[in-house]
């Protein structure tokens, strides 16, 4: 209705016409689809969106004879196919094929210089033809008037912008062999969609170009593309990103490109929107031979609008889409240098191409290849809820994309150095301490972390008696001791190193407990581990390692101490006996060991009140208990090595097995209490 209307405020004969749209007849990536573009010359103001396309334009495609075509797709724009004349008896070997706009439901996306698709088709019996060619009014023999068949087979095209009042006409046809399926040189590859500046994909716009138009300039700078999950952890985004040292202007052009996505076949998304430029999904091969258990959903470029900007290293999000379901096993824009389809499908070319044209500084940008390969992970590795992309590694307390998915995804050469701090804990039997290690400051080690070297110092009161070294995590011994006063004090520094490059791995969810020795005599007055400044002669505390698979970090290094309470031992009097104060941080040890009651237990603690075997077990580990402790207010109760309690259950035969079947192999600690009085603790080895 507003196209009429306003035809009829303003006649198009009352305004000259502007030769100025071209044509291009080209086959599309799938290498059995042609799609119909129109682009309107440089140098002319053109608006887009206020514009209109006059109904009665129309393109005519020349095919041999009885060219069977079929799956005709509106992009820009509402086509039919007006008329078809076959054998002519000016032209009896071909048959014109006429496709007239009927109307547009949203005004056609024209940008001077830039590509519009407005339809695709495609032909159906399988075969290439001889040739296959937008209609030229100055050499074909059917444009004479009148004709055989009384027929206007000529292509038309008119745009009335009603900004400045304009009326831009059909002028010609451009890149005329981009049509060609044949493939000429039997390297498996179609003419129009060669290889020829030979970095393994198809470019539009750089290889087209090079095959269509040989005086168009090659590449000379890159593009990359990236798969992002969003922060909504439901969303995918795609990037694309120019070369850090290439600043394009803010008059480029995007021509033809496709991203194709690869996923399970049996995976569902949904919910694509535009962003920058209209993109739709033009084409999807579900488990193909060559792959048999992936889907390439292929997403086209139909227009550059809105307009897509770029900048030196900075990322424009282009489209997005939402998964549907369960998070994938993997999830992944293609790479053709390792896809088996790249390499082994003859018709079809599910590679990535971008192609950016910069007429300001006459220069042409490519599809360069993928970054952030891990940016879509939905996964969530460590278990804290957070999914693996979107975990915040500046440490701010929030997702910050182009910051956190950077440090996240982009490699080693953005990553930071992950943070270890070491912690002295009393241990849940108050039989000793331990040395724990813990990732601080957003790092999240991999189950591949690997430490290679360590040190750490103990400063204990020099008359502090040491024995009972028991190593968890690596090889560790206690390598000098070195006495000094202090004011009233005196001190000892005991420092503990890693043997003979003895690695070992960190525990990628929680605090890693690398070795314990035992509390011989009274619970000393300070125990710490040390920290600055750092006397002379004794060399800092160290922990540094690798990390290939982190998102977060490539290696990590001793960063400091915490938990700086959690060693305290004291002794209160008070009922019937000591009560022994254990304090812990998050990791969930028990805050006290409650005050001792009347218990029924006289005997020594050392007392052989339960057995637990095999020690090392497996998934099973049979208890015996004493039958005077049988349902008499006894517990049992399964403690690991960071001070949580695993399993507690109360004591009702002389015969029970614990299940170890869900626990991680490690040491354990098992202690019978009665009347919430500990009479007997044992380790336990889980293989």
């Amino acid at each position: 209705m507003l196209q009429l209307l306003v035809l009829s405020l303003f006649p198009t004969f009352l305004f000259s016409q502007i030769p100025s749209m071209n044509l291009k007849l080209q086959l599309m990536p799938d290498g059995e689809t042609w799609g119909v573009y129109v682009k309107p010359d440089d140098n002319i103001e053109i608006h887009i969106n206020q514009t209109i396309t006059i109904g009665g334009s129309q393109i005519t495609v020349v095919m041999p004879e009885n060219y069977p075509i079929t799956g005709l797709e509106n992009v820009n724009g509402f086509w039919a196919t007006d008329a078809i004349v076959n054998g002519p008896s000016e032209n009896p070997t071909k048959s014109y094929v006429s496709f007239g706009l009927q109307y547009e439901s949203l005004p056609i996306p024209y940008a001077a210089g830039q590509e519009t698709l407005l339809f695709k088709f495609k032909f159906n019996n399988g075969n290439c033809p001889s040739n296959f060619y937008l209609f030229d009014s100055d050499t074909d023999p059917f444009n004479v008037l009148p004709n055989s068949v009384n027929s206007n087979p000529s292509n038309e095209f008119a745009v009335f912008d009603m900004v400045n009042f304009n009326n831009y006409s059909y002028k010609g046809n451009y890149s005329p062999f981009a049509w060609d399926c044949h493939d000429t040189d039997g390297d498996g590859i179609l003419n129009a969609i060669e290889d020829t500046n030979g970095n393994g994909v198809y470019d539009p716009g750089v290889d087209a170009s090079d095959l269509n138009q040989p005086d168009f300039a090659q590449a000379e700078q890159m593009a990359k593309l990236k798969l992002q999950l969003m922060p909504d952890g439901e969303t995918y985004g795609v990037y694309v990103k120019p070369d850090d040292n290439y600043s394009p202007s803010q008059n480029t052009i995007t021509g033809t490109a496709q991203i194709t996505i690869v996923m399970p076949k049996d995976y569902e998304w949904t919910e694509m929107t535009s962003v920058k430029g209209v993109w739709s999904s033009n084409s999807t091969i579900n488990a193909p031979i060559q792959n048999p258990t992936k889907k390439y959903v292929s997403f086209g470029l139909n227009a550059d609008f809105p307009h897509i900007n770029y900048s030196a290293g900075q990322e424009t999000l282009l489209f997005t889409f939402k998964k549907s379901g369960n998070c994938p096993d993997s999830l992944y824009l293609v790479d053709c240098a390792t896809d088996p389809l790249c390499n082994g499908a003859s018709n079809f070319n599910p590679g990535n191409e971008f192609s950016i044209f910069d007429p300001s500084n006459n220069m042409l940008m490519g599809y360069g290849g993928n970054y952030a390969l891990s940016a879509w992970s939905c996964q969530d590795n460590d278990g804290d809820g957070i999914l693996n992309a979107l975990e915040d590694t500046n440490g701010n307390g929030q997702f910050d994309p182009g910051v956190d998915a950077s440090d996240l995804n982009e490699g080693t050469a953005t990553l930071p150095v992950g943070c270890i701090k070491f912690k002295l804990q009393l241990m849940p039997d108050d039989a000793g301490w331990g040395v724990f290690a813990k990732p601080f400051d957003g790092y999240l080690p991999s189950v591949n972390a690997v430490a290679t070297s360590g040190r750490v110092t103990i400063v204990a009161p020099a008359s502090l008696p040491f024995g009972g070294l028991e190593n968890i995590a690596g090889q560790w011994s206690l390598s000098s001791t070195v006495y000094e006063t202090s004011g009233s004090q005196s001190l000892k520094y005991m420092t503990f190193d890693l043997q003979n490059a003895s690695s070992f791995g960190l525990n990628p969810t929680d605090a890693t407990l690398l070795f314990t020795f035992e509390k011989l005599g009274d619970c000393p007055e300070f125990l710490y581990i040390m920290e600055n400044p750092i006397p002379a002669g004794i060399q800092a505390n160290e922990l540094e390692g690798t990390d290939p698979s982190s998102f977060t970090s490539s290696s990590f290094e001793y960063c400091g101490v915490y938990a700086r309470k959690n060693w305290r031992c004291k002794t209160l009097v008070g009922g019937n006996g000591p009560v022994i104060i254990v304090t812990a941080d998050s990791l969930g040890a028990p805050q006290t060991e409650t005050q001792n009651r009347e218990a029924d237990i006289t005997e020594s603690e050392t007392t052989n009140w339960f057995t637990a075997s095999p020690n090392p077990a497996g998934d099973l580990v049979n208890i015996q208990v004493a039958e005077k402790l049988v349902n008499n207010h006894t517990a049992l109760t399964l403690w690991d090595m960071q001070g949580r309690e695993r399993q507690s259950v109360l004591v009702e035969n002389t015969t029970m097995k614990l299940d170890l079947s869900n626990l991680p192999t490690g040491v354990y600690l098992i202690s019978l209490a009665q009347n919430g009085q500990v009479v007997e603790r044992k380790k336990l080895i889980k293989q």
